[in-house]
């Protein structure tokens, strides 16, 4: 490999790694050919750069699913290719925090052959630790390292997609290499401003970044370009590009595209010197189901739990763990004596949020969980989802969910939680055994509860019928209304 080859690899992986850093409304159907088209003669580029930093700013978040399909290669084999596909979705947020989740295919290279398989990845960032846990039929190798804003797998950030160029807002990148206005060119049937940055020259290699803005859709970027020459020669060749096309406005003055294709090439001076097309490395084309802008995002968003069996590399702390395969009976608790025995009542002086005091008499007839969980409880904090729906779909299920909450926490910090997880059930909070004690409360001590997350199913005579895991109670629970 030449000096300058191995140049162009290295800042192609730099390029790759940098693009990694990086209002909830359904895509509209609009059609962009019928958008106003102000002619592009008038176009400037102060007022062009202004109207990307209105975009910028009012994305502070981005949910969407992409279908990939392409092809990419291995860089010890670069004439080998895999053709894969995959299903992405993603949410991330401007200042860094993200989720991924991919559904899609690898590959690995045996006797100069691709070798596809299928691939499973969940990812999470919170702003400073990348969380990742991959497999090929279940996710079972994990991974921690300090990676602000990345997300590792992902094939695009969707903010490359929006407003962000190799992780840097497009308007920055204009104003900071000195973008001015080069020609006009078609895309997608519309007239559209082409912008080229000044040269940066490294190592003996120009550099320039190329950006295609469509009046017609309120400034948006539909290409993004990063250019490559070898001087002596003058000529530019692409070496990696986001074209959108099919854009759609999703919010009011916000057009983002349903299509996108990216290319990644490896220009060489052989390239530049003869004339001769530059090899494409990667290729990937995506048809986005939806955009969410600025999805509602919770920091549970952002908190991957590694699967019971994973191993999983610290790279921060140094060493390697394997989480500990859940046990195949659960442990008995103090609790499961009281299945078949009555309720307790619920406590004199207890407080009710989300609803007036109950009584077992009150809810005669109806089959009730009980979730005993804390506004402090990290691992309640998975079953409030499932919970939030099961209390949503009541009408149908036919069960009815209370949440227990222990005494001892200020109101604010349990409506808080109650308002971030949307738990619209009414909660009791405990009332303390004695002013002196700080233990579980009144009712914890009846239901003989020591741990949590725990749930308790109560049919409709007041009887206790199941104790433990979530899952396993609503799974009893939904047995006796089957039976009715």
């Amino acid at each position: 490999m030449t000096r300058s080859c191995l140049k162009i690899s290295t800042l192609m992986l730099l390029a790759a790694i940098s693009s990694l850093y990086f209002p909830w409304v359904a895509v509209a159907t609009a059609d962009p050919k019928a958008a106003p088209s102000p002619d592009v003669k008038e176009a400037n580029i102060v007022d062009i750069r202004e109207d990307l930093k209105r975009l910028e700013a009012r994305i502070n978040a981005l949910s969407v699913k992409v279908k990939f399909d392409g092809f990419n290669t291995d860089g010890s084999h670069p004439d080998i290719r895999a053709h894969l596909t995959n299903v992405e979705s993603s949410t991330v947020e401007r200042s860094g925090r993200g989720r991924l989740e991919i559904d899609g295919q690898t590959f690995r290279i045996n006797d100069g052959k691709a070798v596809i398989r299928p691939s499973k990845q969940m990812s999470t960032n919170d702003g400073v630790l990348l969380r990742s846990v991959s497999g090929i039929t279940s996710l079972s190798a994990g991974l921690i390292l300090k990676s602000p804003g990345s997300l590792g797998g992902w094939t695009v950030n969707p903010f490359e997609m929006t407003t962000l160029f190799h992780g840097s807002p497009v308007s920055e990148i204009i104003s900071k290499r000195n973008g001015k206005i080069v020609g006009r060119v078609e895309h997608d049937g519309h007239d559209v401003v082409v912008i080229q940055t000044d040269t940066l020259t490294n190592n003996g290699i120009d550099w320039s970044s190329r950006f295609l803005i469509d009046p017609a859709l309120k400034n948006a970027v539909v290409r993004r370009c990063q250019l490559i020459r070898f001087p002596p020669s003058e000529k530019w060749m692409e070496l990696d590009v986001i074209d959108c096309h099919d854009h759609r406005e999703v919010a009011t003055g916000v057009w983002l595209p349903s299509r996108v294709e990216i290319r990644t090439a490896s220009p060489t001076e052989e390239n530049a010197r003869t004339g001769s097309k530059p090899r494409l490395a990667w290729e990937w084309n995506g048809r986005i189901e939806n955009w969410v802008v600025n999805p509602p995002v919770t920091d549970s968003l952002f908190v991957l739990e590694f699967p019971p069996g994973a191993v999983v590399e610290d790279q921060v702390k140094g060493r390697v763990d394997t989480i500990p395969p859940l046990e195949d009976k659960p442990r008995p608790m103090p609790s499961d004596s009281l299945v078949g025995k009555p309720a307790p009542a619920f406590p004199e002086g207890a407080t009710w949020i989300n609803g007036e005091p109950l009584t077992w008499q009150s809810l005669g007839g109806k089959i009730v969980i009980l979730d005993f969980f804390a506004e402090w409880c990290g691992p309640c904090r998975k079953d409030y989802p499932q919970l939030s729906r099961l209390h949503g779909e009541r009408g149908a299920n036919g069960l009815t969910v209370v949440g227990i909450h222990p005494p001892g926490s200020k109101s604010e910090a349990i409506k808080k939680v109650i308002d971030e997880f949307h738990l619209d059930y009414p909660v009791c909070v405990d009332v303390a055994i004695d002013e002196k004690s700080k233990g579980w409360g009144k009712l914890y001590r009846q239901f003989k509860i020591d741990l949590i997350p725990h749930a308790v199913a109560v049919d409709g005579r007041g009887m206790i019928v199941a104790s433990g895991r979530l899952d396993d109670v609503i799974a009893k629970a939904s047995e006796l209304v089957k039976g009715r």
